[in-house]
């Protein structure tokens, strides 16, 4: 039992790290600026998780070559049964925390899931007072049509240029056409359209709303667009 559960064990470990690194790489190749909160959120869940399961993985290998070399030597002292038994239930500890990881990452709902845990999290300005998400879209929409109007005019970007969203505002903030406290602000907008898409929040905060569309305004006194 001992021999087989070490070799088991290393080799669903070994399985484990491809797939770590294939999602490692996934996450990389994600196209999609909106999640990238999310993935970002997911990749550090994901990193937590696995190096709990290596360690105890390495110490269920440990112990079940300990255990299966006392059988072999038929050593016989105080401890023989203790060793066998704190073994075992890391064996067992083990193979329960792999099923529930794998399935774990496996959950179609995890993305949206993680979004709503970010969304709560998140330092967002609260209200009670709530609007419709379609609602906010539409602004958020403008909001992003703006930012892509100002560096047009300003001949920063090309008319229909393919650039997500914190590109725009990395582009703005290094020609100095906004400042440290406005990058922060319109980040957070960023941030709060992202989590609330994917999260399938229907109400959102009326305080976010009057900020996107308060931006908007100082964005365009200040452009003039």
């Amino acid at each position: 039992m001992f021999s087989a559960s070490a070799q088991s064990i290393a080799a669903l470990i070994a399985l484990l790290i491809a797939g770590f690194v294939f999602l490692n790489e996934a996450f990389r190749g994600e196209e999609d600026e909106t999640l990238i909160e999310i993935n970002k959120e997911l990749k550090k869940e994901f990193y937590d998780r696995f190096k709990i399961l290596i360690w105890l993985g390495s110490l269920s290998i440990i112990f079940s070559l300990i255990s299966l070399l006392l059988i072999k030597n038929k050593t016989q002292y105080f401890l023989y049964y203790f060793i066998y038994s704190l073994s075992f239930v890391i064996v067992l500890l083990t193979l329960t925390l792999l099923a529930v990881f794998v399935l774990y990452i496996m959950d179609p709902e995890l993305q949206q899931k993680v979004a709503k845990i970010l969304y709560k999290k998140g330092e967002f300005v609260k209200s009670t007072e709530k609007v419709d998400y379609g609602k906010f879209s539409s602004y958020a929409v403008a909001f992003e049509k703006l930012l892509r109007k100002i560096l047009e005019n300003k001949e920063l970007i090309k008319p229909n240029q393919t650039i997500t969203i914190r590109d725009m505002l990395d582009l703005m903030l290094i020609n100095q056409l906004i400042d440290q406290n406005l990058m922060k602000k319109l980040d957070l907008i960023k941030t709060y359209r992202n989590l609330a898409m994917h999260g399938g929040i229907d109400k959102i905060d009326k305080s976010m709303e009057d900020l996107v569309i308060g931006t908007m305004e100082e964005l365009k006194n200040e452009f003039k667009v």
